[in-house]
């Protein structure tokens, strides 16, 4: 099973282009980290996705700290190897920081999909 590229995180996440761009040694960094973290033994078949996901969601938590943006959700605190983001916002409720983006939303939605797997027994 192949890992997730910067390429394949480029064509999924167009926002990001311009931050990886500018960003090469940092993104290099989180997706090393992902793809150390996201495994196949846990996610099987969506391995490449779930680190694809994955790094979306760090890499936009990266770009909007490092814009001044502020994403929806609740206060996150999020640390992949060296690199780290903390923020704020709004007054949301929540109990995973993975609300706060779209791909988090995605990346746990398909953790919670092979979670279910592997405890059934699914292939």
């Amino acid at each position: 099973m192949a890992n997730t590229t910067i390429q394949n995180i480029k064509d999924f996440a167009p926002e990001l282009d311009a931050y990886i761009t500018a960003n090469t040694t940092k993104a290099n960094m989180v997706l090393s980290d992902v793809i150390k973290r996201v495994s196949s033994a846990s996610f099987g078949e969506d391995t490449e996705l779930a680190q694809r996901y994955l790094a979306c969601h760090m890499l936009t938590l990266a770009k909007n700290s490092s814009t001044g943006g502020t994403p929806s959700g609740a206060i996150t605190k999020e640390k992949v190897g060296d690199v780290e983001v903390t923020y704020a916002s709004g007054n949301s409720q929540t109990s995973s920081s993975f609300d706060s983006t779209q791909y988090g939303q995605m990346f746990e939605q398909l953790r919670k999909e092979n979670l279910v797997s592997f405890i059934v027994g699914e292939e």
